[in-house]
């Protein structure tokens, strides 16, 4: 068995080979940019993302060539929005986690959703960039193209469906979504009605690995792949680094530097009390975590920043 791990980050995909026995049989970053049309813009076509992981996988399957079984697993970018139409396609650019162009709408919001006990929390976590914000912005912007919305996906689920031609999220898409009761475990209604969306286009949650599906037939022959990898949900990138340094069962604190800085610790599901993102992880829809997550827009994009452009 060999797994392969995808990572959808801001700038660049990273791509993982392990064996059996989890040594690292490949690894290699694929560098991508994204567009910044205004200030306060940041958005990209989800075909960037494709092409890579499609170099990235090509390259990865040549490393393991017909030795045996072959599972999928993607993580990365939370919040971030894909907007797709009825047939998968793309109806508008991806809005990313750091766009800035809801922070008008965002105080207004924050108010009113203070105001109903089922939003209170979502009041405290709603902010630019959010999937809730981006929603309700492109429905205020572009009525027209809003209609044929049919899916709302992270980065890494749209990966999920470009694979296997099948949707799914996970527990941390939804509960940091704002558009999810994470009391309740159930899609927001009044978060529905401010998005002008449905349960349908928002999809059923799923746990992190549970398999999705194999990879399409086509995508098979382009790799000259005889056996179809399998293809897990997956799960955001903060998850993902607690699952990878055992945070869950030791619960110590971690703090994770990429574009953004992260502080993440774990605490038990229905702990929401304190500061801080709560994110749910679910690896197999039984038991839940919440992991609790503080966090800055820049850091490691703040220094790369500074190292490119100090004198």
């Amino acid at each position: 068995m060999f797994a392969i791990g995808f990572d959808i980050g801001t700038s660049s995909l990273k791509t993982l080979v392990l064996d059996e026995k989890q040594q690292v049989l490949f690894e290699k970053s694929y560098s991508y940019q994204y567009q910044e049309l205004k200030d306060g813009y940041r958005q990209i076509d989800p075909i960037v993302w494709t092409d890579a992981v499609m170099t990235g996988l090509k390259e990865a399957m040549d490393v393991i060539g017909d030795k045996g079984e072959v599972v999928i697993g993607v993580t990365g970018q939370m919040h971030t929005t894909v907007f797709l139409d009825k047939n998968g396609k793309p109806v508008y650019p991806a809005i990313l986690w750091n766009d800035l162009r809801t922070a008008h709408i965002v105080p207004a919001l924050k108010r009113e959703l203070s105001t109903y006990p089922e939003t209170k929390y979502i009041s405290k976590i709603i902010s630019p960039g959010s999937p809730a914000a981006n929603t309700i912005w492109f429905h205020n912007e572009h009525p027209e193209r809003f209609k044929t919305v049919c899916h709302i996906l992270t980065p890494y689920d749209y990966i999920v469906y470009f694979l296997t031609g099948r949707y799914s999220q996970d527990y941390c898409d939804a509960s940091t979504s704002s558009i999810y009761d994470i009391q309740s475990k159930m899609w927001s209604s009044i978060m529905m009605q401010k998005c002008k969306v449905t349960e349908s286009i928002l999809g059923k949650v799923m746990p992190s690995c549970q398999i999705v599906g194999k990879v399409l037939p086509e995508i098979c022959d382009e790799l000259k792949c005889k056996n179809a990898p399998e293809v897990i949900v997956g799960t955001g990138d903060n998850p993902a680094n607690a699952v990878s340094l055992h945070l869950i069962e030791h619960k110590d604190p971690v703090i994770s530097l990429g574009t953004s800085g992260v502080v993440l610790i774990t605490k038990e599901d229905g702990d929401f009390e304190g500061r801080g993102k709560n994110v749910l992880f679910s690896k197999d829809g039984n038991h839940i975590v919440n992991i609790v997550q503080g966090t800055v827009r820049s850091a490691g994009g703040a220094q790369r920043w500074w190292v490119e452009n100090a004198v």
